[in-house]
């Protein structure tokens, strides 16, 4: 049985590049955070504590209660901000699958979307698996945008008379960190 990608002019992603060059010039991979070196002593005694303890079954849908309350107070502390646990705040397994989360949330079939690049290379394949289609500049058609730190003033004012949902590259990585 031969199967058809839905995704066939998905290429080779930035990860397989870096990792490539990384391991080609013996260079340290930071590319996706896989460690080439042995775990602390510390942190394994602390997984095996916690693992005895009970913590060795599948988290619910939302991530563990006491991991998301941990956070929202880190996130009172470092910036003065009140977030929710129980209903703002969403533990993934990665960015990749928050970032497609919050894509698959909003994007809906036929969904024109502007993605201002450079840009992480999940976002393309996430808004086609949803339906949605890359738009070439901010029209009527527009629904949804993301912007990247390259976006003029002119554009994002454009974007919000036309009535573009709009996420910067930070509002759209603080929305996948809650």
């Amino acid at each position: 049985m031969q199967h058809i990608s839905k995704l066939p002019n998905v290429g080779t992603t930035i990860f397989s590049v870096m990792s490539a060059l990384a391991t080609k010039h013996h260079a340290i991979n930071l590319s996706q955070g896989f460690p080439d070196f042995g775990s602390d002593q510390k942190l394994i005694d602390l997984v095996s504590k916690a693992m005895n303890s009970g913590y060795n079954h599948y988290a619910p849908m939302l991530g563990n209660l006491e991991l998301r309350e941990a956070i929202a107070k880190k996130f009172d502390l470092l910036y003065n901000t009140s977030y929710h646990p129980e209903n703002e705040i969403t533990i993934t397994a990665g960015a990749t699958q928050a970032i497609f989360t919050i894509i698959t949330t909003f994007i809906k079939l036929n969904d024109e979307v502007i993605i201002f690049k450079p840009a992480y290379d999940s976002y393309q394949p996430a808004i086609e698996l949803n339906g949605g289609k890359s738009g070439a500049s901010i029209s009527a058609k527009t629904t949804f945008l993301i912007a990247g730190a390259n976006m003029g003033p002119a554009k994002l004012q454009k974007a919000t008379d036309l009535g573009v949902t709009l996420l910067s590259e930070n509002e759209f990585i603080k929305l996948i960190s809650q």
